[in-house]
């Protein structure tokens, strides 16, 4: 068996014959798919059962347990070579496995493979990550180095170093922890093309919940797996900044603060060796120069905060900065 198409299923009903569909039409065909009901109640069990298609196996969890225990235990029961993550509320495209699978042939050194997506509710808008190794772990004191939607890993990979959702692990951000202990072990790698067509919405694991915890008590578990040291919740705080999250509107001193924690990161990370040293300098640079896309929801006082800290302002960014602000769309507040 080559691939094992792993699904697991939480209360999904209303999108589950969708994804079950762009599954079995794929133009890979040596392939089983491994559902894991992890307790459902909304009617996600009986449109399993109602699937004849006999690639499918379908196994049911004894309770709820959140996304990463029930993937592991699909994972266990896994007969493929490859296990590719599929979320049962998105839609694949229908080269995916044969894309993915092609390029983990290619490339025996590589354990997991991602790629970008599409958004379902905004056709041709796409999110992507870096595809090379070095680049894409440089993400990750930050946040994922590969959308799980979209992760191809190697089985053996997987066996032969334990790597595994951990149940101590939240039920929310395990994606991003299972990445940052597996790169431990092997490399990673992004196809550059949409692969899977990602649905946003209330039925997603992280909304409604309070980002700001989340993120602080993620951070807390990412870095000591990264080796770096645990950070404090100002810490924390100041990280969550680099992914656009802010629990006040940022003054001059906040973000001399964010610049110098992540001059402290790189600092870090040269010492002791942890991530590429000019990857990661090139992802903390970027991180820095984003911030002024996020300023003028702030205001005028945020804009002008952000510019004394020193500010990378050439023609076009000093245009965008214009226009926000001439175009009268900024806010005070934190984000949500």
């Amino acid at each position: 068996m080559k691939v094992t198409a792993l699904l697991p299923v939480y209360n999904k009903a209303p999108w589950l014959q969708e994804c079950l569909d762009s599954i079995l039409g794929q133009r890979f065909g040596d392939f089983e798919l491994l559902a894991v009901d992890d307790a459902s109640t909304d009617g996600s069990a009986e449109i399993l059962a109602r699937c004849s298609d006999p690639r499918l196996r379908v196994l049911r969890m004894p309770k709820n347990s959140g996304p990463g225990l029930a993937a592991q235990h699909g994972m266990g029961a896994a007969q493929g070579e490859y296990i590719l993550r599929v979320d049962a509320d998105d839609v694949l495209m229908p080269e995916r496995f044969a894309r993915q699978v092609a390029f983990l042939d290619a490339h025996p050194e590589v354990g997991l493979c991602g790629s970008a997506l599409e958004l379902l509710h905004a056709p041709g808008e796409r999110r992507s990550n870096p595809a090379d190794h070095a680049a894409a772990i440089a993400n990750l004191p930050f946040g994922v180095a590969l959308f799980q939607p979209t992760m191809a890993m190697r089985r053996s990979v997987l066996q032969a170093h334990d790597i595994r959702y951990l149940p101590h692990w939240p039920r929310f951000g395990e994606d991003w922890l299972f990445q940052a202990s597996a790169i431990r072990h092997t490399r990673i790698a992004n196809l550059p093309e949409a692969l899977v067509r990602y649905r946003e919405g209330p039925q997603n694991t992280a909304h409604g919940r309070d980002r700001s915890a989340d993120l602080e008590r993620l951070c807390k578990a990412v870095f000591p797996l990264l080796g770096f040291p645990v950070p404090d919740p100002a810490q924390c705080a100041l990280n969550a900044m680099a992914v656009n999250h802010f629990r006040r509107a940022p003054d001059r001193a906040q973000l001399l603060a964010f610049k110098a924690w992540l001059a402290h990161l790189v600092h870090v990370n040269n010492a002791q060796g942890l991530l590429d040293h000019a990857a990661f300098s090139v992802r903390t640079q970027a991180a820095w120069d984003a911030l002024l896309y996020q300023m003028p929801r702030f205001g005028s006082a945020a804009v002008w905060a952000y510019l004394r800290s020193g500010a990378r302002l050439d023609a076009p960014r000093a245009y965008y900065l214009f226009r926000s602000l001439l175009g009268g769309g900024t806010r005070s507040g934190a984000s949500a």
